[in-house]
């Protein structure tokens, strides 16, 4: 048996389920409830009533069975194999639910634990914590089942972060864990297991005396707040380090001659996040190497991710490791105001290591050879923050083993010697805390804290500032706050707190750009989809596609922009609105910049016809139009899903735009891509795009556009099943192309008016209408719409079991197809033709038509339906009796459908296992 496709449910964040590395689109509730059900109750099942408990509580409506089986076979098509039994549904095939695969890394993480084994233990639960996208089932909160596997797998969470920290504990690594525990501690001050592993990080770490400082603490806060002395056993710990600090304290002794500086700043406040950062970083550097090369870190970032944060605190957590002293210098970065010249700093260096002012070299190059003779046999941490390029840093780098360097910048340094560490945004859970602890609003509400979040695209700097806004505010005033950042246009200047200022932070990196690159930047930032492909940016800045790449590539190196995969290129949320800032204010360039989006759209839309030629490689050209059917269908699926959210806000853009050359563009999409939203059962965008659509057509007064984008927005509607939506749009499409005597696109709607209807039960009604199309054909001598018409009819008659009528009209579409020599609509008709015979009972010839249907469908490069053709045959072959060929038949179909549609790929598959299993019977039988 062909093995179905790989599919995962993940729960450990949004629900969701992912196809073959594809993610699939589901609408959150009742669906996602019902995917997340079957993935808890995995491999076992879980039965209709705990399902129908689940989504609506002891007392479910009376349509609860159909609503469930409805979703079930919605999560079937999307690829989800469900078996049932009864009232038992149970997930089938391969699947990986990461709920399950939590638990079974924190049971082996806790064995390897309990066996003495922490770096395994370690590994399996960093493997366990990994999973975990943001809040547990979000989205689902809300569902009677919810709260109990809520709590359950985030009590999973927290029990892993817990081992985790023993585990690293164990390892020796306690400077590490130290940010997470005191995180931990804040929230969770009465803990006591936490407060001994917050001791032993400490003591571990060589601060004797703060560990001692947080046992009184915790003691103090204990007795004050609940009334409770500490517990035996975190007496016996505390007396024990106590013990220890005595034994090891060296006798009183003379102050050493050589200075020990300590130059770090003050950090912020508060500092959250950022464990696995802190924990390479403390690995790299601590402790110096005697005898080898100083180990270098060099941490770079966009401006405000929290670089100098970061370097200061590893460099608080290091201090202990370099007893000689901490050296710290702010470089200026791209600010010429601010960079200190590298005499300055050496200068600086050298006096704080004790050397006299007046011994100080004047020039750049005796004072770094005194700086680096000065550091021998030191052990010394320099920190040198915000770099402008690697030649200013050079110089001030240590070389002795005993000493490191911790250097940050915006854009990554040319320092071979270094290890690169990239700093990007904080995760959504990790922003949110820092929003609370920066403000200090425990009580503001989840929500708008996360509205907050969101708004500062998780940007350290714009989350301190937000916070610090918040700070001594009532808990409401978060939601406020989430309003005003809510409007992009005040976006950025919301984000100001005295002389913090997210658009000043921007604005040193994009100084450092050329005028070239700065118009750039400024054409780009108008773009409103989420990425930014190669090809689409040289339609905006009309230049070839290298040298567009070019310009992208420094703007990346510049921290401007990221290259999310090759080719392919986005904007930080609020970068993009500062570049959006700067586009308002050349005003000068206000005709060049919506000529650049013009350009931009109309490549879109001509790249989606292109694609879209493909996907009907048996459809003739429009008159006039380019015969573009040689492209690779594989090729155009894959444009079409890596560009769709593009194409969403291309057509939204046109919609928007003034320029009235740009509307066209919103219906020509709606109608471009419809063929691909309708095969990959993307119904949610599709909608939003015909919507665009219909909104630009009723913006420039374009009766045509508006009528094209409305017959495919009744598609859409039809797809989702809200058909009297459906069709109001088709009558109102109807109307307006009978208005404008638009005769092809008249017939195109009546088609998709009478299948609708057809939907809906209204039989009668869809014959007519059919039957308008037939006789508007027959008047106009349009064969094609004829023949159209006549299958369609046909298939209405087949559903009715009309057998003989049907037939007819599928003979009569036949002929007319074979005249035109439409290749593809022929194969369909033919199938049908099959279909027809093989109900009544005229196996052979079904197997015939089967088969001219499927050779005709091959030739005009139509694979699904050549594969339906296939299936039909294998059919008609099994009613004749001859198993082998109906496999033969179902193994053929079998590899076109899994590169289209997996769902019926799957049933080829079971059939065809089907049939050998009945051969191999009928042997042992013989």
């Amino acid at each position: 048996m062909v093995a179905g496709p790989a599919v995962a449910v993940r729960l450990l964040g949004p629900p969701e389920l992912v196809v073959d590395g594809t993610p699939v689109v589901l609408p959150l509730g009742h669906r996602a409830a019902v995917l997340a059900l079957l993935a808890l109750h995995h491999p076992t099942g879980v039965g209709h009533p705990v399902i129908a408990d689940g989504l609506w509580g002891p007392s479910p409506p009376t349509h609860a069975a159909n609503a469930v089986q409805g979703h079930v076979s919605r999560l079937r098509k999307a690829g989800l194999a469900v078996e049932r039994t009864g009232p038992q549904y149970r997930l089938t095939g391969d699947v990986h639910v990461d709920a399950a695969e939590l638990d079974d890394l924190v049971a082996a993480g806790d064995a390897h634990l309990r066996a003495g084994r922490p770096a395994e233990a370690a590994e399996r639960l960093r493997a366990a914590l990994a999973l975990f996208r943001g809040p547990v089932l979000a989205g689902l909160e809300d569902l009677p089942f919810a709260a109990v596997e809520i709590a359950r797998l985030e009590g999973a969470r927290a029990a892993a972060g817990r081992a985790r920290i023993e585990a690293d504990l164990r390892l020796g690594r306690y400077a590490a864990v130290l940010p997470e525990l005191e995180a931990l501690l804040d929230e969770r001050p009465d803990d006591e297991g936490l407060l001994a592993m917050l001791m032993r990080a400490l003591h571990g770490a060589g601060r004797h005396g703060d560990a001692l400082a947080a046992y009184d603490r915790g003691r103090r806060r204990l007795v004050a707040e609940h009334g409770i002395a500490p517990s035996p056993a975190l007496r016996a710990l505390h007396q024990a380090m106590l013990d220890q600090t005595h034994r090891e304290s060296p006798a009183p002794q003379q102050a050493p001659a050589v200075p020990r500086p300590r130059q770090t700043p003050h950090g912020p406040a508060v500092f959250v996040g950022r464990a696995a950062e802190v924990a390479e970083l403390v690995e790299l550097l601590a402790p110096g190497r005697p005898g080898g090369s100083a180990p270098i870190a060099a941490v770079d970032g966009p401006g405000g991710v929290g670089k100098t944060a970061l370097a200061i605190q590893v460099a608080d957590l290091l201090a202990p490791s370099f007893p000689d002293g901490v050296l710290f210098a702010a470089l200026g970065g791209g600010d010429p105001d601010r960079a200190p010249g590298t005499e300055a700093v050496l200068g600086r260096f050298l006096t704080a290591l004790g050397v006299a002012t007046a011994d100080v070299p004047a020039d750049a190059e005796s004072a770094a050879a005194r700086y680096r003779t000065e550091l021998a046999g030191r052990r010394v941490l320099v920190v040198l923050d915000d770099a402008p390029d690697a030649e200013r840093v050079r110089p001030l780098l240590p070389v002795g083993g005993g000493c490191a360097a911790l250097v940050t910048s915006r854009a990554p340094l040319a320092l071979a010697e270094a290890v690169p560490v990239g700093l990007g945004l904080l995760p959504l859970d990790e922003a949110g805390e820092l929003l609370r602890r920066v403000g200090r609003v425990a009580g503001a509400p989840d929500d708008a804290v996360v509205a907050v979040a969101r708004a500062c695209g998780r940007l350290p700097l714009a989350l301190h500032i937000a916070g610090g806004r918040m700070a001594n505010r009532p808990p409401a005033f978060a939601a406020r706050l989430a309003e005003l950042l809510a409007d992009e246009t005040r976006r950025l200047g919301e984000l100001r707190l005295g002389d913090h200022d997210v658009r000043s932070s921007f604005a040193v990196s994009h100084r450092l750009l050329s005028p070239d690159e700065q118009r750039a930047f400024r054409l780009l930032s108008r773009w409103t989809g989420p990425t930014v492909p190669a090809d689409l940016a040289a339609a905006l800045l009309a230049t070839p596609v290298p040298d567009a790449k070019a310009v992208l590539n420094r703007l990346v190196t510049a921290r401007l922009l990221d290259e999310v995969e090759p080719g392919r290129y986005r904007f930080h949320d609020l970068l993009r609105l500062f570049g959006r800032e700067l586009a308002r204010t050349a005003d000068a360039e206000g005709p060049s910049q919506e000529a650049a989006l013009r350009r931009a759209l109309h490549h879109v839309l001509d790249a989606a016809v292109t694609a879209d030629a493909a996907l009907s490689p048996g459809a003739p050209p429009a008159p006039g139009e380019p015969d573009r059917r040689g492209r690779d269908r594989a090729a155009a699926l894959a444009w079409f899903e890596a560009e769709l959210a593009n194409l969403v806000a291309a057509a939204g853009l046109a919609a928007d735009l003034p320029d009235p050359a740009c509307a066209p563009v919103a219906w020509g999409l709606s109608d471009a891509a419809f063929r691909y939203l309708d095969f990959a059962k993307r119904w949610a965008e599709w909608t939003l795009i015909c919507e665009h659509g219909v909104r630009a057509a009723r913006r420039v007064g374009d009766a045509i556009g508006e009528a094209t984008a409305l017959n495919r927005l009744g598609c859409a509607y039809r797809e989702r099943g809200r058909v009297p939506e459906a069709r109001d749009c088709l009558e109102r499409a109807l109307d307006l192309a009978r208005a404008r005597a638009h005769v092809p696109l008249e017939m195109s709607v009546l088609n998709n008016l009478a299948n609708t209807l057809q939907d809906a039960g209204l039989i009668a009604e869809a014959v007519a209408v059919h039957g308008e199309k037939l006789g508007l054909a027959r008047r106009t001598g349009d064969r094609y719409n004829l023949a159209v018409a006549l299958n369609n009819l046909g298939d209405i008659h087949l559903e009715d079991d009309d057998l003989d009528r049907a037939r007819r009209m599928f003979a009569e579409s036949r002929e007319l197809f074979a005249e035109l020599g439409e290749l593809r609509a022929l194969g369909m008709v033919l199938h049908n033709l099959g279909e027809v015979a093989l109900r009544q009972g005229r196996a052979a010839d079904a197997a015939r038509l089967y088969r001219t249907g499927a050779e005709r469908s091959r030739e005009a490069g139509d694979a699904y339906s050549r594969a339906a053709g296939l299936v039909g045959l294998g059919h008609a072959h099994r009613a004749l009796g001859d198993e082998p060929a109906a496999r033969a038949a179902w193994c053929e179909a079998h590899p076109i459908l899994a590169e289209i549609d997996p769902t019926e790929a799957d049933e080829v598959a079971a059939l065809a296992a089907g049939a050998r299993s009945t051969r191999d019977e009928q042997a042992i039988q013989h």
